[in-house]
């Protein structure tokens, strides 16, 4: 069956980020949120619903699939905002011609309509899917995770590193060469690419999660880096660069100083001394030299964040507003 991936009323949530990307193409773990539903359907075609002023963008990068086209009798929507588990397909079994949404928690993560419905609400038409017009289908509730703000991904993001690093890691051989002066704790969890340099002085510790080094990539002397972390390929991580947990850098980027909980997007740098902490980066930012950010309110509290024009209790304790 046919599926579409697509963005709902909920996609501001994740400003200034989606304004150059639709939802879906937002990193969480070592893949975007597309790339984690696309590999749970690798025969299905795939359609892929965005805003008009992406459009052209998004067909250039998914060249393998349709862009608000819709063909087919049936399609199988899912919602872009969703972190899919490897037993997606499961979860959303139905028969092909069968109307159904799959709701988690409040929130819409699949609905099985059919074409005539599709044109009936003009979801061939509209930019964004308003899911509440699919409340009067048949309902199930499901248990998958959603993201609804950019650090519900950060909070993920060292789960789907492990995740995403057992799935990798079932294809692909770490190349086997001796690394004279580094220091790998638990190497079993640690995946070194092709032409990776590691500099003499350089601790990979994994004993904390999985490590996973892209091809081409440089650590240079005396960075200290703990999983779970990814960095993608042709990246640099700079002299004395200190990566704690749950950090996903995205190929072509320049990375040093202090770094936890942290989602950088590709080419993106922040090569210089400073603090950066549960944060999430787009591409093309350079981060200046000895730049700082607190994820930490004086008084311990939970983090506020302006979101959309709107004050959100993130309830969470560390997040960069």
């Amino acid at each position: 069956m046919p599926i579409c991936i697509f963005e709902d009323q909920q996609y501001l949530n994740f400003e200034p980020l989606i304004y150059s990307r639709p939802v879906f193409d937002l990193v969480c773990g070592m893949t975007t949120l597309k790339q984690k539903i696309v590999r749970v359907f690798p025969k299905e075609k795939v359609t892929l619903k965005c805003r008009t002023y992406l459009k052209s963008f998004v067909k250039t990068e998914n060249p393998k699939c349709e862009v608000d086209q819709f063909n087919d009798d049936y399609y199988l929507f899912i919602n872009g905002r969703i972190v899919a588990p490897l037993n997606l397909k499961s979860i959303l079994s139905v028969k092909s011609r069968e109307e159904k949404v799959f709701v988690s928690n409040g929130v819409v993560v699949a609905a099985n309509i059919s074409a005539k419905r599709i044109k009936e609400l003009s979801f061939d038409k509209t930019e964004i899917i308003d899911t509440t017009l699919l409340n009067n289908l048949p309902s199930v509730e499901v248990n998958v995770a959603v993201a609804n703000y950019l650090w519900d991904l950060i909070y993920l993001n060292g789960k789907e590193i492990r995740n995403d690093f057992k799935i990798f890691t079932k294809s692909k051989t770490s190349v086997k060469k001796k690394y004279s002066g580094v220091n790998f704790v638990n190497k079993k969890d640690i995946f070194i690419g092709k032409e990776v340099e590691i500099k003499p002085g350089v601790v990979l510790d994994a004993s904390t999660g999985p490590i996973f080094l892209s091809n081409n990539v440089t650590i240079f002397p005396n960075a200290a880096i703990q999983g779970p972390f990814y960095v993608g390929e042709s990246s640099k991580m700079k002299s004395c660069a200190t990566i704690y947990p749950n950090v996903s850098i995205g190929k072509v980027c320049k990375v040093g100083g202090e770094v936890e909980d942290t989602i950088i997007h590709p080419f993106t740098n922040k090569q210089h001394s400073g603090f950066l902490g549960h944060s999430y980066l787009g591409s093309w930012i350079n981060i200046g030299a000895d730049t700082n950010n607190s994820d930490l309110q004086n008084n311990y509290g939970s983090i506020k964040v302006q979101v959309n024009g709107k004050h959100i209790d993130s309830g969470k304790q560390f997040v960069e507003p």
